[in-house]
C-alpha cells in the first residue's frame, strides 16, 4: 500500500511485531488473536513479460517460517503493473499468502520496489480472505525486511455466524495454455463448468513447483445469473483433477455483495461447498471518477493484459464523516483477459483505489461482453475491512465514473 498511513500504522508496532488495528463497529465480528512469521524468503523467480520496461513480469517467492513452533509457508505472487517513481523501481500488484496448520490467510496491495529485488521497506497489506479458522477474516498486514529475514505481523478480525451454500455443475472442461517460463511459472490453466443458469470458471496460474510450496495459484469465480462469489488461493493439484480445493471467498456481488468465507471445489469439478458471512446493517455508497493518466500493455498467448493508474476525484460518502487524514486520491489497475473457455473469455481486475481517508481494494472476475460489478474485497485507512461492489462505466477500462457500495 503505497505511502499510505504508514507512519501512523507502523508506530503501532509492538513486542515482536504484533500490531494494533480498529476493526469495524460491529457486534457481529469478533476480534482473532494476531500473531507474526519471521520468514526466510527464498529468491524470486520470474516468467518476464513482453515488454522492454518489465511491466507485465509475473514472480513468484517462497520462504518458511514458524508461528508458535508450528509451520508455516510464505507465498508471494506479484505482477509489475506500472514503472516506479524512482530509477531501479517498479509498482507491483503483491499478493501475499500464509500457510499455517489452522488455515491460509491472503493479504494484497501494490506496492513499489526495487526493480527485479524483494521489498526492502515496510509493506502495508489489507488482509482480503482466509481459510479454515480464518475463512471470515479481514483486517491488516504488515510485512517488513529484518535482519535478512521479513516479518509478517497480522491482525485480524472474522465474522461469528456463517451460512452454507451449495451448488451443482456439469463435468468441467478445461484447456491450458503453457508458458515456457522457468519450471512451467505463469503457465495458464482454464476451468469451466455449468448447470442451468449457474456456472463456475477457475483461472490457474502456475508457481513454478518450488519445493516445499503449493504448485497452483487459483482464481476462481462462481456466476448464480446475475450474482457473483469471487475466491482465491493455493492448491497442488489443478480444479477438477483428482483433489478437493479450498479457496478463500474474497467477496462477492448482488445477492451475494458483501459477503466472504471460503468454499470447497469438490475432487471432480462438479459441485461447491461454501460458507458464507453476510454483512450487517447498510451499506454506504461512495462515487468517484478516475482520470487515466498512464496505460501499459502486455498481450500474448497466455492473456490480454492491460495496466492503467491515474488521479481520482472523489464524491461525497452517503454517510458524511470528517476525514481523518489526507491522502492524494489515485488509482492503480490491472484488466487481464483470458482465452476462451467453454464458450465464454474470463476477465480479471484488480483496482487499488486511494481515497482521501484510505485505500480501498477491488477484484473480481467478470466476461467479455459483460459489464459486471466487482467485488470491494479489503482496504485500510476508513475502509479497512470494506466489502462490498463496485459499479462501472465501462468494463474495459477502470476510467471513468464509478461508485462502491460497502460495508466494514
Amino acid at each position: 500500500m503505497r505511502k499510505l498511513f504508514i507512519g501512523a500504522i507502523a508506530a503501532a508496532l509492538v513486542g515482536a511485531g504484533t500490531i494494533t488495528a480498529a476493526a469495524p463497529a460491529s457486534a457481529a465480528v469478533t476480534k482473532l488473536d494476531p500473531f507474526s512469521v519471521m520468514a526466510d524468503l527464498g529468491p524470486r523467480v520470474s516468467f518476464p513479460s513482453d515488454r522492454a520496461d518489465g511491466v507485465g513480469t509475473v514472480s513468484v517467492t517462497t520462504g518458511q517460517g514458524t508461528v508458535s513452533g508450528a509451520k508455516a509457508t510464505v507465498v508471494i505472487v506479484d505482477r509489475v503493473v506500472a514503472l516506479g517513481s524512482k530509477k531501479d523501481s517498479e509498482v507491483r500488484d503483491n499478493q501475499v499468502t500464509v500457510v499455517l496448520s489452522k488455515g491460509s490467510v491472503i493479504a494484497e496491495a501494490v506496492d513499489e520496489d526495487p526493480k527485479g529485488g524483494k521489498p526492502e521497506t515496510l509493506h502495508i497489506l489489507p488482509v482480503i480472505g482466509g481459510t479454515g479458522a480464518y475463512a471470515t477474516a479481514r483486517g491488516t498486514l504488515l510485512m517488513r525486511p529484518v535482519g535478512g529475514k521479513y516479518l509478517l505481523a497480522y491482525d485480524l478480525f472474522a465474522e461469528k455466524s456463517v451460512s452454507k451454500k451449495s451448488f451443482a455443475f456439469g463435468d468441467p472442461t478445461s484447456t491450458t495454455i503453457a508458458s515456457g517460463g522457468p519450471r512451467r511459472l505463469g503457465s495458464v490453466a482454464l476451468t469451466r463448468a455449468e448447470q442451468g443458469d449457474i456456472s463456475y470458471v477457475a483461472v490457474t496460474t502456475a508457481l513454478g513447483a518450488a519445493k516445499k510450496a503449493p504448485k497452483q495459484s487459483i482464481d476462481l469465480q462462481v456466476f448464480d445469473g446475475d450474482s457473483t462469489l469471487f475466491a482465491r488461493g493455493l492448491a497442488n493439484t489443478l480444479p477438477g483433477a483428482g483433489k478437493a480445493i479450498t479457496l478463500s471467498i474474497l467477496g462477492g456481488t448482488g445477492d451475494y455483495i458483501g459477503q466472504r468465507g471460503e468454499l470447497t471445489l469438490s475432487s471432480d469439478g462438479t459441485s461447491i461447498s461454501a460458507k458464507l458471512a453476510r454483512p450487517a446493517g447498510k451499506g454506504k455508497a461512495l462515487p468517484w471518477t478516475n482520470r487515466q493518466k498512464t496505460s501499459y500493455d502486455d498481450s500474448t498467448v497466455l492473456s490480454d493484459a492491460i495496466y492503467q493508474g491515474g488521479s481520482t476525484k472523489v464524491g461525497k460518502l452517503t454517510t458524511a464523516r470528517t476525514p481523518r487524514a489526507k491522502t492524494t486520491p489515485v488509482y492503480s489497475a490491472s484488466i487481464i483477459t483470458y482465452p476462451e473457455i467453454g464458450g465464454v473469455q474470463p476477465v480479471i481486475t484488480m483496482i487499488e483505489q486511494t481515497l482521501p481517508t484510505g485505500t480501498m481494494l477491488i477484484s473480481g472476475m467478470g466476461l467479455v461482453g459483460a459489464n459486471s460489478p466487482l467485488p470491494v474485497v479489503g482496504g485500510v485507512g476508513d475502509y479497512g475491512g470494506a466489502m462490498g461492489e463496485l459499479t462501472r462505466a465501462s468494463a474495459t477500462t477502470v476510467a471513468g465514473k464509478a461508485t462502491a457500495t460497502f460495508w466494514r
